[in-house]
This record gives C-alpha cells, sequence and structure tokens, in this order.
C-alpha cells in the first residue's frame, strides 16, 4: 500500500508582499526565507510555501497568464492550537478578520475561523476536554 505524506502546501497569492507580512509578522510563522515570486515559511514540521503566479509561472515552466488564481477562497488550512480563544484574542487584536469567533462543535471540537489578506480561509482549532 501506497502512504502519502504531507511535507509542504503551496498557497498561490495575487500580492506575495502583502501576504508574506500577514504570515511572518501577524501569524508569526517562522519565515524560511523567499526567491522572486515566492515566500516560505515553516509550518511545524511542513513548510507553507507562498507562490505568486509569476512564481509559479517560473516553477511550472508555463505563462503566469495560464496561473488562474480568481476566485476566494482558493484554500481553507486547519490549524490545531492549544488555545482557541487565545488565539483568537490574540489575532483579533492584531487585525485579522474573523468569520466565525471561537465556536464549539457536538463533534468536540472547538474552531474559529479567519481570513488571510487574500480570502483564503483558516480554521484554527482544538479538542475540547
Amino acid at each position: 500500500m501506497m502512504r502519502f505524506g504531507i511535507d509542504a502546501i503551496l498557497l498561490f497569492v495575487r500580492d506575495l508582499d502583502k501576504c508574506t507580512v500577514f504570515y511572518r509578522d501577524v501569524l508569526k510563522l517562522p519565515f524560511v526565507g523567499s526567491d522572486p515570486g515566492v515566500a516560505t515559511f515553516k509550518a511545524q514540521d511542513r513548510y507553507l510555501i507562498l507562490q505568486s503566479p509569476e512564481g509559479a509561472a517560473e516553477l511550472f515552466g508555463i505563462e503566469p497568464d495560464a496561473v488562474n488564481i480568481e476566485g476566494d477562497p482558493r484554500a481553507m488550512i486547519a490549524s490545531r492550537v492549544e488555545d482557541v480563544h487565545a488565539t483568537y484574542e490574540t489575532l483579533k487584536a492584531a487585525g485579522v478578520t474573523f468569520l466565525r469567533p471561537p465556536t464549539d462543535h457536538p463533534w468536540g471540537v472547538r474552531t474559529a475561523i479567519f481570513v488571510d489578506p487574500e480570502g483564503n480561509l483558516w480554521d484554527i482549532n482544538q479538542d475540547i476536554e
């Protein structure tokens, strides 16, 4: 049987500079580095890679207009946190837009949902004890 792991998530963004600031300075993800059209962050033992259409075109060997990233949201990322309420308050104070405040669900998970500068969704979550 084949087993796949996930080493990285590549997120296509229109405004790489604005998104880099958000992920580095607001979410405080460790910044690994950047090249033209790409910014890389470490998220625990995985990478989150922000890629502009131009950077994606170069990576894939295609024309930039072939990379269609229109429409919102383009992705949803779920991230387990130690305390949803505390994370919610910290991010809200930093100006992050939440679509749903901390909410307890009958299946035993507390979640809150926010958006990045381009409308991509993040679900922060924790098990309810």
